[in-house]
């Protein structure tokens, strides 16, 4: 008698345990708040200020508009044709502000009078 109980007390436990993760499975999640759009701009004035930073000679603009993580990532081509990569931030610091002092000066120099922001002209 004592095992019956045993089992039918383990059996109603698990119908009603069972009940409620059914009841929790149905409910409507939340809608997730991710605008697209709203996102994508805040990543393009990001850019944006980057750039206009760095090419105004400004290294604290420029260092404020990066990621200071390992993970962040700057790349370039350069005039031959070649390319190169700073992966973490002390990387992209140490070459960012290098170029920065040495050829903008603080913004007393300026390389780049304007930036080109062109569509791909082929596309493959």
């Amino acid at each position: 008698m004592k095992r019956t109980s045993i089992f039918t007390c383990c059996v109603v436990m698990l119908f009603f345990s069972c009940q409620q993760a059914e009841n929790k499975q149905t409910e409507n999640p939340p809608e997730p708040t991710f605008d697209e759009a709203a996102e994508t701009a805040a990543i393009m004035q990001v850019i944006e200020n980057e750039t206009k930073c760095f090419f105004d000679g400004d290294y604290d603009c420029w260092a404020n508009n990066w990621s200071h993580e390992k993970y962040a990532m700057q790349a370039w081509n350069s005039e031959d044709g070649t390319y190169d990569a700073a992966i973490g931030w002390e990387a992209i610091n140490t070459q960012g502000k290098e170029w920065i002092e040495k050829y903008y000066q603080g913004g007393k120099n300026i390389v780049h009078p304007f930036v080109k922001k062109n569509a791909p002209g082929e596309v493959f």
